[in-house]
């Protein structure tokens, strides 16, 4: 059974209060569609040490897979966030070596992490990325836009927010002249240098 995948990239990450999970904010390469995943304090400081490009005194688990990876001469092609059971969405992670695909069953968080590390592109099947956008739009999930507005209005911590979500951010309230968020956010971005 032939399934459409479609690109998605990382968006945004987001530390929950308690610090024991976050919010991925996963959106569509070429289109509106965005989705957010919890995911375990782990997985997100995994995934935050490659996009922020934070050193780290020896290899963590994902850096140590992908030279393990690198030493057998296999690469990740891809990974597919594929289904829901309950509330635990799964992926495969197609790797390539010695001339064959070999598709390993992972979370998505684990997935994801070894795709920014590898430069492989990240998919989602299309079926369940318009059922999640669906559920997800209705639902009171608030974009990650939508909370830093709520965290600059309540000149709140933003030391949940990742970095190029807040480059982003700033560009855009820059373009649009709002320069008091615009300075709170270039004072976040010089304090993480």
């Amino acid at each position: 059974m032939d399934r459409k995948e479609v690109q998605i990239r990382v968006s945004s990450l987001l530390y929950v209060q308690s610090g024991s999970t976050a919010l991925l904010n996963l959106c569509e390469v070429n289109g509106p569609r965005c989705i957010t995943l919890t995911i375990g304090r782990f997985e997100a400081d995994a995934i935050c040490q490659i996009r922020e490009e934070l050193a780290v005194p020896r290899p963590m688990t994902h850096d140590l897979l992908k030279i393990i990876l690198d030493r057998l001469h296999g690469r990740l092609g891809k990974v597919v966030i594929t289904g829901q059971q309950e509330r635990l969405f799964l992926s495969e992670m197609f790797i390539l070596a010695s001339g064959e695909t070999i598709i390993v069953q992972s979370r998505p968080s684990d997935a994801i992490a070894m795709a920014l590390r590898c430069g492989a592109p990240v998919f989602i099947v299309e079926d369940l990325l318009e059922q999640l956008w669906s559920q997800q739009s209705k639902s009171s999930v608030a974009s990650p836009e939508d909370r830093l507005e709520k965290c600059l209005a309540d000149s709140g911590d933003l030391s949940g927010f990742d970095t190029d979500f807040l480059r982003s951010a700033l560009q855009r309230y820059v373009s649009n002249e709002e320069y008091e968020k615009a300075v709170l956010l270039r004072n976040e971005l010089e304090r993480r240098r």
